[in-house]
């Protein structure tokens, strides 16, 4: 499917990890030289800035959509591969402001998703979003002409 994200996730994420720990570790070192650092205070200054960008981490393989169910794909390092079924009705908003935002309701309350759009400008990942994008606005006209039936009785 869309392996070759999942490779260049993880090779962006090595390029992070390894400047993560030449800058930190250059900036730690500088700071042990005037006032001396235990080394368990390393390894938190290190591993816990690496811990957040990895975890923060989640990309869009794929987006399905069979009548009013939508599958949602998604990789990340921790999770590995991940489905997210919704249906139409549930979607509250869609979002491009900070990757690609899916916020949905559910028996929880409202749940917020995050996904990086890690793909080439031609990848059908973006004619998948956007076919998304249409096939909710056709489902909102039809919710408020019911409404206003509904309210004009």
């Amino acid at each position: 499917m869309n392996d070759h994200l999942i490779k260049n996730l993880k090779i962006s994420l090595f390029w992070s990890i390894l400047g993560n720990f030449i800058i930190g570790g250059l900036i730690i070192y500088f700071i042990n030289s005037l006032k001396p650092i235990e080394w368990y205070t390393w390894l938190i200054y290190l591993i816990y800035p690496t811990y957040l960008m990895i975890k923060e981490k989640k990309i869009l393989l794929g987006i399905e959509i069979n009548g009013n169910e939508i599958s949602i794909k998604s990789y990340s390092i921790f999770g590995g591969k991940k489905e997210l079924n919704l249906n139409i009705n549930e979607i509250i908003e869609l979002d491009f402001f900070r990757g690609f935002v899916v916020k949905y309701k559910n028996s929880l309350g409202k749940n917020t998703e995050t996904f990086q759009i890690n793909a080439e400008p031609w990848n059908n990942l973006y004619g998948q979003i956007k076919n998304l994008k249409l096939a909710i606005q056709e489902l909102r006209p039809k919710k408020s002409k019911n409404l206003n039936l509904k309210t004009a009785d």
